[in-house]
């Protein structure tokens, strides 16, 4: 009996020891962080918009009045803006901590028309580029599952509201023109799975999710 209350002694001092080591730790409560990613949201559905509508103003209604277009225009030559985002939040206890993060993604491609010559022959010609950009503000709720000193697990979810423009520039063919478009929409985030690790105040994360921040995103957090 003598030696069961000992080791159960030990036991709580241990425990004791533990949770004053974690409440000096926990101290820090403010997050910073940056990350870069693909795949978010707005670049899945910019995946799926059609950018038609709008050539049927600024490209096809000038090229139709030429007579020489026949049927369509493509794009090539991508150049891609991953998902950059800096966040912050602010631990309210050991488990959840609030705030949010602003994200920007872009993308920009050249656009080409198919042209029918007096001869017949048809010909594929650079009349201008396509871009489009989304900017995201996201607040959002962090929940800790694991905190320790140098390694941390976590998960997160938010909803918030993206600004998405898309230009479109025909200055290559005669009388075109250049057309923009900004849309506004609720968007979310949702990161079942973040892990992070380092020291207490600089730390390299990894987290899967969908959101603005893409499904893989990797960066450095400061904590303080």
């Amino acid at each position: 009996m003598k030696k069961q209350l000992k080791w159960m002694f030990i036991a709580i001092l241990l425990c004791g020891a533990n949770l004053s080591a974690q409440a000096q730790y926990y101290e820090t409560k403010n997050e910073i962080d940056v990350s870069v990613g693909s795949a978010a949201n707005s670049e899945i559905i910019g995946v799926f918009a059609d950018f038609t509508s709008i050539l049927a103003e600024v490209i096809i209604t000038p090229v139709l009045t030429m007579g020489n277009y026949v049927g369509y225009v493509s794009y090539s030559d991508k150049s891609y803006t991953p998902a950059i985002a800096v966040g912050y939040y602010r631990h309210l206890n050991d488990l959840i901590a609030v705030g949010g993060y602003a994200a920007y993604n872009g993308l920009k491609r050249d656009a080409y028309a198919i042209l029918q010559g007096a001869n017949g022959t048809e010909t594929k010609e650079l009349i201008g580029d396509a871009k489009r950009s989304n900017f995201s503000l996201m607040p959002s709720v962090k929940f800790h599952w694991v905190r320790t000193k140098n390694f941390g697990f976590y998960s997160k979810a938010g909803v918030g509201v993206t600004f998405s423009n898309e230009k479109q520039n025909a200055d290559k063919v005669e009388g075109g023109t250049s057309f923009s478009d900004t849309d506004v929409y609720f968007n979310f985030d949702v990161t079942p799975i973040g892990l992070d690790a380092g020291s207490p105040t600089f730390r390299g994360f990894l987290e899967f999710g969908m959101g603005e921040q893409g499904l893989l995103r990797i960066g450095a957090r400061y904590k303080f």
